[in-house]
């Protein structure tokens, strides 16, 4: 929740009018639970996910994360037809399987740096081109994986990324 990649892209999402809601999974920070490796997880992302389309009804809901939280977020949003649009930030591909993503129809923005060992360029690429036009990808060069010298580019790119898409709704 405190990483600077994921405040600067709370940033991104508020700078285009979308309201934030950032928190950390069990376990992490002073959450109470215990990392599962990903039911759990899930769990913790459908509950925060159910709040703001409570909070937020009628309105379009983007949903997030970086790096697991990528993960976790992408596969939780498959099952919400009120999502109208995925970001993934250094999107962890050469440890787990993004395969789900593939048949999704809505915009995805894919964000990752150069130098990132979990995310190498090359793999962001074979994701991206499997899941076609709709997909939007960003590989900020000199960036590694918390891409602590590229937030001014990523705040940028979501920002941008999410007024397109609220353009078209």
């Amino acid at each position: 929740m405190h990483t600077k990649a994921v405040y600067r892209a709370a940033r991104g999402f508020e700078a285009a009018g979308l309201p934030v809601l950032r928190f950390n999974f069990r376990g992490v920070g002073r959450s109470a639970g215990r990392y599962t490796g990903g039911p759990g997880e899930r769990d913790d992302a459908r509950a925060a996910l159910a709040l703001v389309r409570e909070r937020r009804a009628g309105g379009p809901l983007f949903v997030g994360g970086f790096s697991f939280g990528s993960w976790i977020a992408l596969q939780i949003a498959r099952a919400d037809a009120r999502v109208a649009a995925l970001v993934a930030i250094a999107p962890p591909v050469a440890i787990y399987d993004f395969g789900f993503l593939h048949g999704e129809t809505r915009p995805i923005l894919l964000v990752a740096g150069d130098r990132d060992p979990f995310c190498p360029a090359e793999a962001l690429d074979v994701l991206a081109a499997r899941l076609g036009p709709r997909t939007e990808r960003l590989v900020l060069h000199g960036a590694e994986h918390l891409l602590t010298t590229h937030l001014d580019a990523l705040q940028d790119a979501v920002r941008g990324f999410a007024a397109r898409i609220l353009d078209r709704l």
